[in-house]
């Protein structure tokens, strides 16, 4: 096969799967699509899954020998990409169990009303048209609840409570530019909401009788591990992450008796956590200030270029996600769009105790994590990196997420928000990724209860149990996600020290900085092979 051939297969998958999933299309910047909501049948989905294999069979087909170096590493890429989905979505199943129809259609609506990449009112008969659709896409969503998991059942009830809320923000909106299809939009989203309303009534129904065991098992929790490439079983990471737990620990021993001699960790913590915004507006201040003071250092530094028509903007996360953001979040740049805008969510509360969650030393360690250097600008560079392949790759937590939790440490390491107080704030966000790799592989091999994972990440992190519900919500809904923050951290910062220990004097750390982010979004074990291939080095085969 030709190296044109390669492209026209991959760009044919490509646009399959932006025509399956159009919401998908939406965020990365194609907006063709914009106006439909994926079909909900359980047909479409085995469809899918059939897609899924044909370009398996095609891709596993293609020889090297006409290929050049960035073509065969997309060719391993994708094959490895799609075995990996195949068994999530063929075998794993959470589909069948998990009713995430409601997520998809606040997606479909949040995407179209807060990203300005088109003429508002264009951007509004997209919505009326996906609102539209809403009573389809939700019926049919139904056949594919075929094993229905308590869990998850009142995890997708929470999010459809907000969903009417969402459509009352945008007929909001349409009323203060004129949108000149009001009455149609009013139309449509009375329909919505009763068909809303009724979707709400059938989980209340079907919870009556569904499964409280959500663990999907260790064999399935060590095969997805497996087709990660982590190169670790469940049962190594959960011994390192225990390991890591303990390590934390005795920073934070160390950091306290700096700040306060004598003082206990609780006692340090009150200290740190006193020190908060007054109200949510003052909130919302501090992460836009932090956002313009992180921005600012590493421009000054020198030690990262921020690409041209780049922006984050501070907003307040709406109320169909609160259940699934604890506190903050961020939706990347869209691939297609001019503009590369990330939307930085702040999850308020209604009890204003939860002000000491976003107190002015956890700010700025949110916003290194999310904006800059991390999330946001990560997701800038991958955005430039021409390959079809890339962009469609699943599930490679360990560098997305480790590349933001390295940056935390890293940005503290050259001088920025440097002070003891700062670095024991940031020291408990590594407690409480480390206790996450712990309740990851407790939860999904069913080695431990829901509630019995709430206390746990609230005695060893102090967690207020709301927060802390929110968070166990998660880690039981997308088994070996949460893991990959402090054991992909770890992962780059072996290579680093690896690349370093072979490279000697000459090794360049703004180089190795610019290899993994303009690599894409993609497994670590890639990352490491692209590294590898532009120091021109060989390395061992473990990534930690």
């Amino acid at each position: 096969m030709t190296n044109t051939d390669f492209d026209r297969l991959a760009k044919s998958m490509f646009d399959i799967f932006l025509q399956r999933d159009p919401i998908f299309a939406t965020s990365i910047g194609i907006h063709i699509y914009d106006n439909v909501l994926p079909s909900g049948t359980i047909k479409s989905k085995y469809e899918d899954i059939q897609i899924m294999k044909d370009y398996l069979r095609k891709f596993q087909k293609i020889s090297n020998k006409e290929l050049t170096k960035e073509r065969i590493f997309d060719r391993d890429l994708v094959i490895d990409s799609l075995k990996l989905s195949l068994f999530l979505e063929n075998e794993l199943k959470l589909w069948s169990s998990s009713p995430t129809a409601p997520d998809t259609v606040g997606t479909s609506l949040f995407l179209l009303l807060t990203k300005d990449f088109a003429p508002v009112n264009k951007r509004l008969e997209s919505m009326r048209s996906r609102i539209d659709q809403i009573p389809d896409f939700l019926n049919e969503s139904k056949q594919r609840i075929t094993d229905p998991v308590k869990l998850w059942i009142k995890i997708a009830m929470h999010t459809t409570e907000g969903l009417s809320y969402l459509i009352d923000e945008i007929i909001a909106h349409a009323k203060n530019v004129n949108y000149n299809n009001l009455d149609k939009l009013n139309q449509s989203s009375k329909k919505a909401k009763i068909a809303i309303n009724d979707y709400k009534k059938w989980l209340e129904n079907i919870i009556l009788n569904a499964k409280v065991d959500f663990a999907i098992g260790k064999d399935k929790l060590d095969k997805i591990l497996q087709l990660r490439g982590l190169g670790l079983t469940s049962n190594e990471i959960l011994n390192f992450a225990y390991s890591a737990l303990e390590e934390e620990k005795t920073k934070l021993t160390e950091l306290s008796s700096k700040i306060k001699l004598g003082a206990s960790i609780e006692e340090v913590k009150k200290i740190i956590k006193s020190n908060h915004p007054k109200d949510f507006k003052e909130v919302l201040d501090a992460y836009q200030k932090s956002i313009e003071d992180t921005k600012h250092y590493i421009l000054e530094k020198k030690v990262f270029e921020i690409p041209a028509s780049e922006n984050v903007v501070v907003k307040e996360t709406p109320k169909f996600m609160r259940n699934l953001v604890s506190t903050a979040a961020i939706f990347q740049p869209a691939k297609f769009d001019k503009d590369q805008l990330s939307l930085y969510l702040i999850t308020p509360h209604n009890n204003t105790k939860f002000l000491k969650e976003h107190n002015y030393y956890s700010i700025p360690n949110t916003t290194v994590h999310e904006a800059y250097p991390g999330h946001h600008l990560q997701g800038c560079y991958a955005n430039k990196n021409p390959s079809l392949i890339r962009l469609l790759t699943p599930f490679a937590a360990e560098f997305v997420e480790g590349w933001a939790h390295y940056c935390e440490e890293y940005m503290k390491n050259i001088g920025f928000d440097n002070s003891p107080e700062s670095r024991f704030e940031q020291t408990i966000g590594m407690i409480w990724r480390a206790t996450r790799m712990i309740l990851d592989i407790k939860l999904a091999s069913g080695d431990i209860s829901f509630d019995e994972a709430v206390n746990y990440l609230i005695e060893q992190t102090g967690m207020d149990k709301q927060v802390a519900l929110i968070e166990v919500n998660e880690y039981a809904e997308q088994p070996t996600y949460f893991l990959s923050y402090y054991l992909g951290k770890q992962m780059i910062l072996k290579l680093k020290r690896d690349l370093m220990k072979q490279v000697g004097n000459s090794f360049n750390e703004k180089k190795f900085h610019d290899v993994l982010l303009n690599a894409g979004s993609i497994p670590m074990r890639y990352v490491k092979r692209a590294a590898q291939e532009s120091f021109d080095i060989e390395l061992g085969d473990r990534l930690l």
